[in-house]
């Protein structure tokens, strides 16, 4: 792309290479989508340690459910935070919001729910929830981006809201993230905690990171965004072909996206068998035909004693364990890849 390579030689030019121009104009444009302010990071992980680190206080305890990529807990405890884990809905996979109201105690600093897979969580609930007992929600929503709920677009929820611009995003800048703020004080402190916790006048005010957004990453994230909703209609028109290759296979369970319109960057099935080797087995398969796929839940977080020391039983999560199968779902997935995708399952199960 000619228009990238000028923007990459005029960075070169001028030698900003973080938190410079690109940047800033990418924070306008997201501020504009969501209409709250917008914090680039350089990282979904260092998108949820900068928040908490402006967040956390004398509280430690973070709600969160077991059934999420490991980084979520990680930046928790990097943060200073302390992970409580809470089991899942079996229908949507997300956090159960009973399971919240569960957990909370006099020690709880945060509620962490998880659009896991691009499927925006229960936020009407989770929202009476914070706004009930005083406790505000952080989402991670690192997989959910341009996902849509009746209440509205996801970023636009919470205290705040913490994307990835990850290479494997629907919507991306090689590596990077970014926050969305309800409050000003909050961005603020944000601000302040990706850049070590030093104020504009570089002294130190509170605990902080290097969670800088390269002026590189920001300059293909801006490129993406301009093609970000024929992006999103691709992989939600793949969605609909996998639900229909997939849908009358015996043991396939489909997350359930309700009244919502996800973004789902991979399209994942619940293997619901008593064979603990099928998603491993379907995985090598395909593998053999240069069809990549991922096992989403390979170790349960709630059982790792480097990240949890509680041990909780979490029944829904256990029985999902190493039973979900991550689907390619991108630019380059065509209906006949998805049909030979269904029938090796198929053919499996």
């Amino acid at each position: 792309n000619p228009f990238i390579a000028q923007d990459i030689n005029q960075i070169l030019e001028t030698k900003m290479l973080t938190e410079g121009d690109n940047v800033r104009k990418l924070e306008r444009l997201l501020s504009e989508r969501y209409n709250r302010g917008v914090v680039a990071v350089s990282s979904g992980t260092s998108g949820i340690i900068a928040t908490l680190d402006a967040l956390l206080t004398d509280k430690k305890e973070v709600i969160l459910p077991s059934l999420s990529f490991s980084a979520t807990p990680q930046a928790i405890i990097h943060a200073g935070g302390l992970p409580v884990f809470c089991d899942v809905l079996s229908d949507t996979w997300n956090i159960d919001p009973s399971e919240i109201v569960r957990r909370i105690t006099k020690s709880t600093a945060a509620i962490m729910p998880v659009n896991l897979f691009g499927v925006p969580c229960d936020i009407k609930s989770i929202e009476k929830i914070g706004s009930a007992y005083g406790i505000p929600i952080v989402y991670d929503s690192c997989q959910a981006f341009g996902a849509r709920t009746p209440q509205g677009e996801i970023g636009k929820f919470g205290m705040a809201e913490v994307f990835s611009l990850d290479a494997t995003k629907v919507f991306n800048g090689g590596l990077g993230g970014f926050v969305t703020v309800g409050n000003e004080e909050l961005e603020r402190k944000i601000r302040y905690a990706k850049e070590f916790g030093n104020n504009a006048f570089k002294e130190t005010e509170q605990r902080g990171i290097n969670g800088r957004m390269s002026e590189f990453n920001a300059v293909l994230a801006i490129h993406n965004f301009e093609k970000i909703e024929s992006n999103l209609e691709l992989i939600r028109s793949n969605a609909t072909s996998y639900r229909g290759a997939l849908k009358d296979i015996p043991d396939i369970k489909l997350q359930n996206v309700g009244e919502s319109n996800p973004s789902p960057q991979f399209f994942s099935v619940f293997l619901d068998k008593q064979d603990p080797e099928i998603a491993f087995k379907i995985r090598d398969k395909l593998e053999g035909l240069s069809i990549s796929t991922r096992i989403y839940n390979p170790t349960l977080l709630h059982k790792l004693a480097v990240l949890n020391d509680i041990n909780p039983c979490l029944p829904v999560t256990e029985k999902m364990y190493a039973k979900i199968l991550c689907l390619p779902n991108h630019y380059y997935v065509q209906k006949q890849h998805i049909e030979e995708i269904a029938r090796v399952i198929r053919e499996l199960v």
